[in-house]
């Protein structure tokens, strides 16, 4: 082979392999671990961690160091997001994909969120009702209800304790009693306060 063909082989390697994209650069592809399942909304270096299950792939360390209740995951999701990562652990920001910690060249490990945990729908709460029927069936000393100004009270523990004696309150048991109170108190913000502490909710049809 000539000389000036040897010459024009050597720069294209030459050139080819100064372009050619390194491998490495993105980071050793590597089978996953396995996963790691984060129980709550956590925090690592000001990066929010939601509670779900996260993949782990390791490159440059076994996934046993970084598996586990006592692997490195794990060690800084206990951090608590108040102290920085011991060192020579950090993270990398700028990492494209799945966020990344290293410890040096070559050397770290990826998380990704593969299932977040979905937020339970809270139960919606029942208001309790409280009908004229009901009204009608706590009618007695041992449990006394009545209805003043569209609203059900529990009279119970006020008939024993009520200044005008307790035959006043037995006769408000099981009824409405809006205007037996009415024209008793009318215009009286004592009573109408001291009522108040017996209220069990608005009269419901």
């Amino acid at each position: 082979m000539k000389r000036s063909s040897i010459l024009v082989v050597s720069i294209f390697f030459a050139l080819t392999s100064a372009t050619a994209p390194l491998v490495s650069a993105a980071g050793p592809q590597t089978p996953s671990c396995g996963n790691y399942k984060v129980t709550k909304n956590e925090v690592i270096v000001g990066v929010e961690f939601p509670k779900g299950t996260y993949q782990i792939n390791v490159f440059g360390i076994s996934c046993t160091k970084v598996m586990g209740s006592k692997g490195l995951f794990a060690q800084f999701l206990k951090l608590k997001d108040k102290d920085p990562l011991p060192k020579p652990w950090s993270y990398l920001a700028d990492a494209i994909g799945a966020p990344k910690f290293s410890s040096g060249p070559g050397v770290g490990f990826r998380v990704q969120l593969i299932t977040p945990t979905p937020t339970p729908t809270p139960t919606p709460t029942v208001a309790p009702q409280y009908t004229m029927a009901k009204v009608r069936a706590n009618n007695n000393s041992a449990s006394c209800w009545t209805v003043i100004n569209g609203n059900v009270y529990n009279l119970t523990l006020w008939i024993e304790a009520h200044p005008g004696g307790p035959s006043v309150i037995r006769g408000l048991c099981g009824v409405d009693g809006t205007s037996n109170f009415n024209s008793q108190h009318q215009n009286q913000s004592n009573p109408a306060q001291r009522l108040s502490g017996y209220l069990l909710g608005p009269l419901t049809n």
